[in-house]
């Protein structure tokens, strides 16, 4: 019998870490996201953004706007350099993956769920023998429609459109345009495989 009574201890003393440790995310959230909306940016106070999750406006301008129900992970970075980032309702965005937009506008609907270490990035250098890289960058923007699972460790280039129910299998390098709804992996992603 005493074990059984340590177990519910065990089980009791858990139950109120665990609370204690979600007060905590919700309360950072509340603040984080009152910052970053006093600063411009539309964020539903119903997100969950991790203590060393890191959301920022540098310098061009560029808004960040982000719909209920999303969670941001620890690690992870939404930046603006510029171009507006619109992130949909009941996404997540896994341990330190990276969503950057330059000067173009990047978009991720509904539904999207966003593994660990990836790279969504909507810029490019441009680059020549007279012009040095620093010093210009270009920006077709990104989509990713809504339902789509983007494993870990992908990289997605500025000019990706990414349609509805798709999945991008984990280690993908993804640019240009996925019309068709289905699995794609590889570097450069192909289809593998029709939804």
């Amino acid at each position: 019998m005493k074990y059984i009574k340590d177990r519910k201890l065990n089980g009791l003393v858990n139950l109120i870490f665990y609370m204690i440790f979600w007060i905590n995310v919700k309360i950072y959230s509340f603040f984080k996201i009152l910052i970053l909306n006093l600063n411009g940016n539309k964020i539903s106070y119903s997100v969950i953004i991790f203590p060393g999750a890191k959301i920022y406006n540098y310098v061009g301008g560029g808004k960040i706007f982000i719909s209920k129900n999303t969670i941001i992970h620890d690690g992870s970075k939404i930046m603006t350099y510029g171009g507006n980032i619109y992130i949909g309702k009941n996404c997540s965005l896994n341990s330190f993956s990276i969503i950057q937009s330059s000067t173009g506008t990047l978009i991720i609907e509904d539904d999207v769920r966003i593994g660990s270490l990836t790279h969504i990035v909507s810029a490019n250098h441009v680059y020549g023998k007279d012009i040095l890289v620093k010093e210009k960058t270009v920006s077709q923007g990104i989509k990713i429609c809504q339902n789509t699972w983007i494993g870990s460790s992908v990289v997605i280039t500025d000019g990706t459109f990414i349609n509805a129910n798709s999945v991008i299998a984990a280690n993908s390098l993804v640019k240009g345009k996925l019309n068709e709804s289905g699995v794609y992996a590889g570097s450069p992603a192909i289809l593998k495989k029709e939804v």
